[in-house]
């Protein structure tokens, strides 16, 4: 059943926001709205709790989450009265949200069967995002005039800031020199980037043993989507990830295969990554502009949260959707918690990162000879790429972009405190996903 729940949950992490905007533009008042949000937000509550009971046998990866939770909590307790209540309460389930989902893919992928099953499903899901995008990006009007998607964020999510004035659309619809960049079934180019960068990896992880065409092509197509997306940090992400992949899982007449296929990669997207590496690096758009400003802030001020944090709300995603004055250069998840709880829960969210990274590469070095392992190791390569966000973006506590991937990882640490032996084969597999 948790397995079950597990994929209607991702389904609705995924579609949400497209099917209520569509909801929206037919009616406001639209009761669905509603009941998909309050359902998608309880299933999540209701998959923590279950893996909750299960997590403790984590060790440091529980030990380390329940201190950082800890963080947020006590901040949350001694937060002042003139702080907005929606705010102090989303800031902090934002913040929470990867230990949560960390739990839910615990409790519900606890058997390798399960999570290959939900590696293919999510790898399913990023493909079907890719086609979408490849469509949507050449009908900007579905966006303004069949779903009005910028009243949307404004009427429902109470998103006031960062919309282009002719479109009404997030500026981030629109990349270097005004390209429109796919959004996806997940309505959101920066999320659409990392769900089917980890869509692909995890899929391309889960089906080369089985048949490595199929696998590659899977791969081929999410790079076409990230690509797509116009998100410069999943493509880095993907850069890292998937030479860490390919390089340790290969072995023997596997890595001579390995390599080609990398060096192939390299030689196909050289020109395309070069186009985006010139136009970052020189400066030539506003978006990395505001990413080195963020950063400097961020770092100058960082010596006012060296022990304490302002509190809930003072920073990150949400209170920029909001409008308000932000602490700090407002950019980077690490600085996100830094300004709010200050540098030790910071540095705690670190060293739990930390051990989740290494876990995954246990895990693959435990089960090398198997799908487990491989996915084991698709996870460890992502989390590596994932750092080089840590800086630049609050992506990792992004729903609809990463929410995949922290369940996929909870998945990955029941693999690595259970590991079931003899569950090579698909047969196996099989047994254990109908469980």
């Amino acid at each position: 059943m948790s397995l079950i729940l597990i994929f209607l949950y991702s389904l609705l992490v995924t579609l949400t926001d497209l099917v209520s905007a569509v909801l929206y533009a037919r009616n406001p008042l639209s009761e669905g709205i509603v009941v998909l949000r309050y359902s998608r937000d309880g299933l999540m509550v209701l998959l923590a709790l279950w893996g909750i009971f299960h997590a403790w046998r984590a060790g440091k990866v529980f030990t380390l989450a329940v201190l950082y939770v800890g963080f947020i909590v006590a901040y949350g307790v001694i937060a002042t009265d003139d702080v907005d209540m929606l705010l102090l309460v989303g800031s902090a389930v934002k913040l929470a949200l990867p230990v949560m989902l960390l739990a839910a893919g615990y409790g519900a992928l606890r058997t390798p069967g399960r999570l290959q099953a939900y590696a293919i499903f999510a790898a399913g899901l990023a493909m079907v995002s890719t086609l979408f995008g490849a469509w949507d990006i050449r009908h900007t009007d579905f966006w303004v005039e069949t779903v009005q998607y910028g009243h949307y964020l404004n009427g429902i999510k109470g998103i006031v800031t960062g919309f282009d004035w002719y479109y009404v659309l997030p500026f981030n619809f629109f990349g270097y020199e005004y390209a429109r960049r796919a959004a996806g079934l997940v309505a959101a180019p920066l999320a659409q980037g990392s769900f089917v960068a980890v869509g692909a990896m995890l899929g391309f992880a889960a089906l080369q043993r089985k048949s490595f065409g199929l696998a590659l092509l899977v791969l081929l197509v999410g790079m076409v989507g990230v690509w797509q997306s116009g998100t410069r940090g999943a493509m880095l992400v993907l850069v890292i990830a998937l030479p860490v992949f390919l390089v340790l899982s290969g072995r023997g007449g596997a890595g001579f295969r390995n390599f080609a296929v990398l060096f192939g990669l390299l030689l196909g997207s050289y020109e395309g990554l070069q186009f985006v590496l010139s136009y970052t690096v020189n400066l030539q758009d506003g978006s990395t502009i505001g990413h080195v400003e963020a950063l400097q802030k961020n770092i100058t001020d960082l010596p006012q949260v060296i022990l304490f944090g302002p509190g809930l709300g003072a920073s990150g995603a949400l209170a920029a959707d909001l409008g308000l004055e932000l602490a700090g250069g407002g950019e980077g998840a690490i600085f996100a918690i830094a300004y709010q709880l200050g540098v030790p829960a910071a540095l705690v969210f670190l060293l739990w990162y930390g051990v989740i990274t290494h876990r995954c590469i246990a895990t693959f070095r435990q089960h090398s000879a198997t799908v487990t392992g491989d996915l084991a190791l698709a996870c460890g390569g992502l989390s590596i790429g994932m750092v080089t966000t840590f800086i630049s973006s609050d992506h990792l506590f992004s729903l609809s972009g990463l929410g995949l991937f922290w369940i996929a990882l909870g998945g990955v640490m029941a693999q690595y405190t259970a590991p079931v032996v003899g569950a090579t084969s698909d047969e196996t597999a099989g047994q254990e996903v109908a469980a």
